[in-house]
């Protein structure tokens, strides 16, 4: 019998159990109070599952066992064994100063102490005097903290020094009552304190106290330097318009409790104060206080030469002085003497206008030299010569005075002047009529009868508006100029005007002409004239329509009969379908 044998080999490995990291040392851990601390113990190999394990914190040379549920930790401690059973880690929170102390991490028979510091609040910069500088009006920040932001600290409290006496800060009652806010909210460490509203009486020394810590901070509060104090600032403005008078604290979120403006009166020396709502300036100025509390400055609208003088803006401690100068209209091109010329019928504008268009002129004049009685007579659109013929431009530049004159006439010539107060100025204005173009010649003209002819007659501005003009014949028998009209006569219905469109064009234009219109015409208007020598000759010779229709059918048909002879020989009209009868 044949025996076999077979070897199988196992391999046998024996866990050692847990071999803590750092097992017999002592770590030193620091934290703060009423943060978090995590505590560390764990084997070197976190997979390994320890048999037991527990924490126990050495009290007066008793180590007590640390428990969750009971005593000093309920509900502040947490096991980190979860995910790594190897990690047996503490987690400690909302620390407080008793959580010090030495603290044993024990596994299967091995030990590690970790001696832990819980540190309180020793404020930043204890001990020290911050001088800090705020505006009246305005908010302020006391900075008062924990060197650890995430301290919580036990007892905390503000006071201000009173006459020697130190007295605890609320907000519910008395000097700081719904101003004061502590800032530590998300960041339990930071105890500062801020101050809204700030009045003057803020000023002076404020304490935060921190579990027998101090910190003295300084507060100076500050009124409304006036920017630019002490100075006389010069300000010129135009009558009509608006000026702004600039008063301001140097730091624009000042809040001034009482505040002036006042105008030096002239003749009795004394200081007015100004007022919307009475006197000189009833509701012409404005404040500008609104966004920026510490912008003091006045708007003075609707401006007058009596609006100059000198401002004084005064707050608690701190003037300015304004003086302000409001000047009239000086007119451009003021004492001279301007050439303007228009035509009859047309329209011309007579410049006048203050420098700055924004001046608006209380009043003013138009007027116009009369050559006959050398008096000057005033302008108006409602009477006389020039009734609904004027149109002054100051609506949209109110220092725009110019005057507009439409449907001039010659008689609208002469010397006008345009003036306020304490500035004119002269316009000689030109209206010239129409000299006809080619006036003084004779146009010679040939037309044929049955057709029409133009006969041309404009002036050489072809906007110019002519009152009257005429177009006459002269009559070949009685040598006597017969006026030309649409309405009656030789031209009845065969004579058109073509000054629609462009009024200087007088041209007149003659249809069905006859022989008999041959002959001199006359265009005529005041002091000019022109004269066209029409000739009419007889009209081209005259073919019946129905006898040039026949010729063309023929030669028509001897083309088709030609051509497709030339094609075939053989076709012959008679075929039937080559015949064409003319009728």
């Amino acid at each position: 019998m044949l025996l076999t044998f077979y070897l199988l080999f196992i391999g046998l490995h024996v866990s050692e159990g847990c071999t803590l990291e750092n097992r017999g040392e002592v770590l030193n851990i620091a934290a703060h109070a009423g943060g978090s601390v995590l505590l560390p113990c764990y084997c070197t190999d976190q997979h390994t599952t320890p048999e037991r394990f527990s924490w126990k914190k050495d009290n007066k040379d008793t180590w007590e066992e640390i428990s969750i549920e009971s005593g000093q930790y309920r509900d502040r401690v947490q096991l980190f064994n979860g995910h790594s059973p190897g990690n047996v880690s503490l987690l400690i929170s909302h620390l407080t100063e008793e959580d010090g102390g030495d603290y044993q991490c024990s596994v299967e028979g091995a030990h590690l102490i970790i001696r832990l510091t819980v540190k309180g609040c020793p404020l930043e910069n204890r001990g020290e005097v911050l001088n800090i500088t705020a505006h009246t009006g305005g908010s302020v920040l006391l900075p008062c903290y924990c060197p650890d932001l995430h301290t919580t600290p036990k007892t905390f409290s503000w006071k201000k020094d009173n006459k020697d006496t130190w007295e605890e800060i609320s907000s519910e009652s008395g000097q700081y009552r719904d101003r004061v806010q502590l800032g530590n909210g998300h960041s339990p460490g930071n105890v500062s304190l801020l101050i809204s509203h700030l009045i003057e009486e803020d000023g002076g020394d404020y304490q935060c106290s921190v579990e027998g810590v101090h910190l003295i901070i300084r507060l100076t509060v500050k009124g409304c330097p006036l920017e630019n104090r002490g100075e006389v600032l010069n300000i010129t403005a135009h009558t009509g318009g608006s000026v702004l008078l600039p008063c301001y604290c140097t730091d624009l979120h000042t809040k001034v409790k009482t505040f002036r403006w006042k105008k030096q009166n002239r003749s009795t020396h004394k200081q007015e104060e100004i007022s919307s709502e009475s006197g000189q300036y009833r509701d012409r100025v404005q404040m500008f206080n609104g966004h920026s509390p510490g912008n003091l400055s006045l708007l003075i609208s609707h401006l007058t030469e009596e609006d100059g003088g000198d401002y004084i803006c005064a707050v608690k401690g701190s003037r300015l002085t304004i003086k302000l100068t409001v000047k009239g209209c000086p007119l451009e091109n003021r004492g001279e003497v301007l050439n303007i010329t228009a035509h009859a019928g047309g329209s011309a504008l007579l410049p006048c206008y203050c420098p700055d268009l924004h001046t608006k002129v209380k009043t003013f004049r138009w007027k116009k030299q009369n050559r006959s009685t050398h008096k000057q007579e005033e302008i108006s659109s409602e009477s006389g010569q020039y009734r609904d013929r004027v149109q002054v431009f100051n609506g949209h530049s109110p220092g725009n005075l110019s005057l507009l004159i439409s449907h001039l006439t010659e008689e609208d010539g002469g010397d006008y002047i345009c003036a306020v107060k304490g500035s004119r100025l002269t316009i000689i204005l030109t209206v010239k009529g129409c000299p006809l173009e080619n006036r003084g010649e004779v146009l010679n003209i040939t037309a044929h009868a049955g057709g029409s002819a133009l006969l041309p007659c404009y002036c050489p501005d072809l906007h110019t508006k002519v009152k009257t003009f005429r177009w006459k014949k002269q009559n070949r028998s009685t040598h006597k100029q017969e006026e030309i009209s649409s309405e009656s006569g030789q031209y009845r219905d065969r004579v058109q005007m073509f000054n629609g469109h462009s009024p200087g064009n007088l041209s007149l234009l003659i249809s069905h002409l006859t022989e008999e219109d041959g002959g001199d015409y006359i265009c005529a208007v005041e002091g000019s004239r022109l004269t066209i020598k029409l000739t009419v000759k007889a009209s081209l010779p005259f073919v019946p329509f129905a006898l040039v229709t026949v010729i063309f059918l023929h030669i028509i048909v001897a083309v088709v009969y030609h051509t497709k002879r030339n094609k075939d020989p053989h076709y012959s009209t008679a075929d039937g379908d080559g015949v064409v009868s003319l009728e």
